[in-house]
């Protein structure tokens, strides 16, 4: 016996079946309620109805004042914040392919507080590499990763195969172990903030994270760029 759908589900499906035609193309604001009842058909309550379905589909995006939005329906990644998680593996686990679209890394010399932070001579340098990554054609993630030259020599300089931490233990025994975080708002002034939203051209929050080894030595910086349109951040709490 098939069950009859109620009206607001039956409008719900004809806004996927726009979104999956590509009429209502990822990032599009959405015509008002009032306009919707024209478009769809049905009364704004159940139009609200419908809107609220497929948000919870993942298809859209209610941001407020501002009106409703058109979202990737491809990837919701989720990122606990109490473990050390790559990106590369936040991405497999919501059933996506990672893909680098952005790699760039350069040797140079250190400011004040790189010296300071990592105990480094003004004459040695750090690696900055950066990277940008997306699932399924979704830009998610803008990382710059900071280590002082000496612990990773040249190894990134034609790319990296597999993790950062993978890498530090195969070819220097290097075993992260713990890292500190800060959980960061976008400030313009900052080096990397700008290149990171015009990538990810969404709401974006920056993991600030300082890496250590298993004598707690400082490794490295990373500073991970997150789209939050398509990252869930959580954290769970103890007594």
């Amino acid at each position: 016996m098939t069950m009859k759908k109620y009206l607001y589900e039956t409008l719900a499906d004809c806004i996927t079946q726009k979104i999956d035609e590509g009429i209502w193309k990822v990032g599009m604001k959405l015509p008002g309620e009032k306009e919707l009842t024209g478009i769809l058909g049905g009364g704004r309550s159940t139009i609200r109805e419908a809107l609220d379905l497929c948000v919870e589909r993942g298809l859209l995006q209610k941001k407020n004042g501002v009106g409703t939005f058109v979202v990737s329906k491809s990837v919701t990644l989720n990122n606990p914040l109490e473990q050390l998680n790559s990106v590369g593996d936040m991405i497999k686990a919501a059933g996506c392919e990672p893909e680098s679209v952005h790699y760039s890394i350069k040797h140079c010399q250190p400011d004040q507080d790189m010296c300071e932070e990592f105990g480094l001579d003004s004459n040695e340098r750090i690696v900055e590499m950066s990277r940008g990554r997306v699932a399924n054609r979704t830009p998610v993630a803008f990382s710059v990763n900071v280590f002082p030259e000496k612990y990773v020599g040249n190894i990134f300089d034609n790319g990296i195969k597999g993790k950062i931490f993978d890498n530090l233990k195969d070819y220097y025994n290097i075993d992260i172990k713990y890292s500190k975080t800060k959980i960061m708002g976008i400030n313009p002034e900052r080096q990397w903030d700008g290149v990171a939203c015009d990538f990810l051209k969404s709401s974006v929050v920056l993991l600030k994270q300082l890496h250590f080894d298993k004598n707690g030595e400082k490794i490295f910086y990373s500073y991970d760029y997150f789209n939050t349109d398509v990252m869930d951040l959580n954290l769970r709490k103890k007594l």
